[in-house]
């Protein structure tokens, strides 16, 4: 249910101010976030959680989340072969033996949807 996939998101991501040393949690929280909106077809706002979320991780060191970020913007039709080759270079890297499956990639292969 990817609205109250949202619900939850909105739910979580109030809690996390109150969570001590919770450094990869707004991570994992913007790309959940992302993954929910491209369910709807929200696609540019799942962009825009997905680059918050790869901007966290990288700022953080989180290699992997990072990598999962990039295979959402893929989702999203930003670039998406440069950055599923990213995130692969970032799974070999890390010894991922089988990256998880991505979201479908757009045909018309550029954001779409969203609010303004």
């Amino acid at each position: 249910d990817p609205a109250g996939a949202l619900d939850r998101v909105a739910a979580a991501r109030a809690l996390l101010s109150e969570v001590p040393d919770a450094e990869l949690l707004p991570c994992v929280v913007a790309r959940l976030e992302g993954s929910a909106l491209h369910s709807v077809g929200r696609t540019a706002d799942a962009a825009r959680a997905f680059a918050d979320a790869g901007a966290a991780a990288r700022t953080l060191g989180f290699q992997y989340e990072e990598a999962l970020a990039e295979l959402g913007l893929a989702a999203c039709g930003d670039e998406p072969r440069a950055r599923r080759e990213r995130a692969q270079q970032v799974f070999d890297r890390l010894g991922v033996q089988a990256p998880p499956p991505s979201l479908p990639v757009p045909a018309s292969g550029g954001p779409q949807g969203g609010t303004a």
